[in-house]
């Protein structure tokens, strides 16, 4: 993209940063909250001279960077996010960033996959450098094109124009290691595959030192270390997917044979060190949360090289430091941005400049340049401009008790105007069902509660975040108690005097839009409507979908190896049980939960004569990311709930 028409384009966004507000009434419109954040992935360059990201515009993405001296914007590259979408960036050097793309395509057989690529380009450039790409000369040889090309497993400290990438070119699925230069893509093999290795990880000093393995056959997950003194890879761990807590290497530090790793701690996972060249695997505590798992990455400094702390979603700010510089520079932060959760995502190499991303439940986010040399800290984009200086409702952590007693956490948000007395509700849960909610700020969750609606987002058993045993109650149980806690919680919200019991709805996407469509079929008389978006309503047909994928014994005890108690759970059996009005709405290229699913569910409701709406999103993904599938989405949702749940 020419450099005059992207400062044109920087230019209009900053006017319309000052004054989209302006004229804004209640109820806000629906675009207002599903306009993609306007940037994402912000990262400085090591010497701290230009900050890249991607800019969301309308129905495209740009890949910018911003000269932080200038204040000049440059896009490099542009999205239309139909074929191709940005998936991540990270800076290799001054020069060169390396940044990932995802498309949805076909293998062959009827197997549809998600595939990735990598691409580098730096300031000056006027195109992109793909890292992978087979010359004609070079197909005879690797007869397998990998479907992952964007693995990178680390960015060589003593080679600057150089990274660490995994490719399984040679043996399908088990990655060897390559040495990649970016500016040129040329590659040469550092590491042969090892069976069952599937993910690599090098030292910070760039050695490849530890590997996680899988055994598709046998749902073996092992944990593999390379002893430097005899250069033997040694097997730390090994165990079937479910049987047990997780232990999962997450990095080294700067001693070699320190490895980071996270494990059970007294119920919860924490984060504890190993010493690599001792044989009895003990395992020093470093951090823990007595309370919730600690499912984050490392956090590493750029000055020392060495892991300073860790991301935790219940910590202030989503950060737990061990290093006192750092926790004493979180606090300046938190001094200088008082009322927001304030987190520090990227610093130059000398950690004199960096970008903090300050969001709260109210706030949807704004990131932030600061130099700590000059002493300045600048706001450099609003990730929402409809929701500047708009009231948002705050996000707040309840519990209820399940039929069985257990304790189930939820984040309940309220109407600004909620006033004590029953409104209409919505309840919200997750995808997954092996993820989470926190309580930061939602866009789904903000424009409900915008139109009046009071939003119930349930953790129920089965979610992460609250021990193994918790989580393992979502394998083989789809539509049991798991279903059971968000019809006790939706019992909560009316005894409570929260919830209109004639007006609640329930409202998901991915396995939230199973709860939702199941809902319907066994709960018709606690709810008005149901709406879903990518539902699978065929859990055995989702099963065996596995079967052409290489985690298909994983999958099959994640949903069950009974298929009577599948199709008991399945909504799309249960048809004929539902008695009141669904919203289906899918992307065509779903590559998570096939289209199948709801055009199935659509056809089972159209020869039931039910009330019914199907949406087909054209080219859409099973993750909202193109502009016009989401306001699509939340024009379809406006309408529908304030048709069966009143304004």
């Amino acid at each position: 993209m020419h450099k005059e028409l992207c400062q044109t384009l920087f230019f209009l966004l900053s006017l319309s940063l000052a004054s989209s507000t302006a004229h804004a009434s209640n109820p806000l419109p629906p675009d207002a909250f599903s306009q993609l954040p306007q940037a994402e992935s912000m990262a400085i360059s090591p010497d701290g001279k230009f900050l890249a990201y991607f800019l969301n515009l309308d129905d495209a993405t740009l890949l910018v960077m911003l000269d932080v001296e200038k204040r000049e914007s440059y896009g490099l590259v542009k999205s239309d996010n139909v074929r191709f979408k940005f998936n991540w960036l990270r800076w290799v050097n001054p020069e060169k960033l390396v940044f990932s793309l995802y498309f949805p395509d076909a293998r062959g057989l009827g197997v549809e996959t998600m595939e990735t690529r990598l691409l580098s380009i730096g300031p000056g450039d006027k195109e992109a450098k793909t890292l992978f790409k087979p010359s004609r000369d070079t197909r005879a040889k690797y007869k397998h094109i990998s479907q992952f090309q964007d693995d990178v497993i680390s960015t060589l400290p003593a080679e600057p124009d150089t990274i660490l990438m995994g490719y399984d070119i040679d043996n399908p699925t088990y990655p060897a290691v390559y040495s990649v230069d970016v500016n040129t893509g040329r590659k040469s093999k550092v590491r042969r595959s090892k069976f069952p290795v599937r993910d690599w990880i090098a030292d910070r000093q760039g050695r490849v030192r530890a590997g996680i393995g899988f055994d598709a056959d046998e749902a073996l997950r092992s944990i593999w270390v390379l002893d430097l003194d005899t250069e033997r890879w040694n097997k730390l761990w090994e165990y079937r997917y479910f049987t047990q807590p997780d232990v999962t290497p997450l990095g080294f530090g700067i001693d070699p044979n320190t490895l980071y790793v996270r494990a059970d701690h007294k119920g919860r996972q924490a984060i504890f060190t190993i010493d690599t060249r001792q044989e009895t695997r003990e395992m020093t505590l470093v951090v823990s949360d007595p309370d919730y798992d600690i499912e984050g990455e490392l956090i590493y400094s750029p000055k020392t090289n060495d892991a300073v702390g860790v991301a935790h979603g219940e910590a202030e700010n989503s950060r737990i430091y061990w290093s006192q510089q750092y926790q004493d520079f979180q606090r300046k932060i938190d001094k200088a941005l008082p009322d927001t959760n304030n987190t520090l995502v990227s610093f130059s190499d000398d950690e004199q400049h960096y970008v903090v991303y300050a969001s709260s439940a109210t706030s949807p986010g704004v990131y932030y340049y600061g130099n700590r040399q000059a002493g300045t800290l600048e706001s450099v984009i609003h990730q929402y401009p409809g929701l500047l200086n708009e009231p948002l409702a705050r996000a707040t952590k309840v519990s209820y008790k399940a039929r069985d007693g257990l304790e189930i956490e939820a984040y309940l948000t309220l109407p600004t105007d909620f006033d004590g007395k029953p409104v209409a509700a919505v309840i919200l849960p997750h995808g997954g069902p092996m993820v989470r909610e926190y309580g930061g700020f939602d866009y789904w969750t903000q424009f409900f509660a915008n139109r009046g609606y009071a939003v119930l987002q349930p953790n129920f058993r089965g979610s992460s975040g609250y021990g193994h045993e918790f989580e393992m109650q979502a394998v083989g149980q789809y539509g049991m108690a798991m279903q059971d806690d968000l019809t006790d919680g939706t019992h909560w919200l009316v005894e409570e005097g929260i919830a209109d019991p004639k007006r609640i709805c329930m409202v998901g996407a991915s396995y939230g839009g199973y709860a939702a469509l199941l809902a319907a079929a066994k709960t018709p008389d606690l709810y008005q409507c149901a709406v879903s978006f990518a539902g699978v309503s065929d859990l055995l047909q989702q099963r065996n979908k596995s079967r052409h994928y290489v985690n298909k014994e994983v999958a099959f005890d994640q949903y069950g190896r009974d298929n009577k108690q599948l199709q008991a759970n399945s909504p799309i059996k249960l048809v004929e049980k539902i008695t009141i009005p669904i919203l289906l709405v899918h992307g065509e290229n779903d590559r998570i939960v096939d289209v199948e699913q709801s055009r199935d569910m659509a056809e089972e409701l159209q020869d039931h004569d039910k009330l019914f709406e199907y949406i087909e999103l054209e080219d859409g993904t099973h993750y909202l990311d193109n502009q016009q599938h989401r306001t699509v989405l939340f024009k379809a949702m406006d309408r529908f709930l304030a048709q069966y749940l009143g304004k």
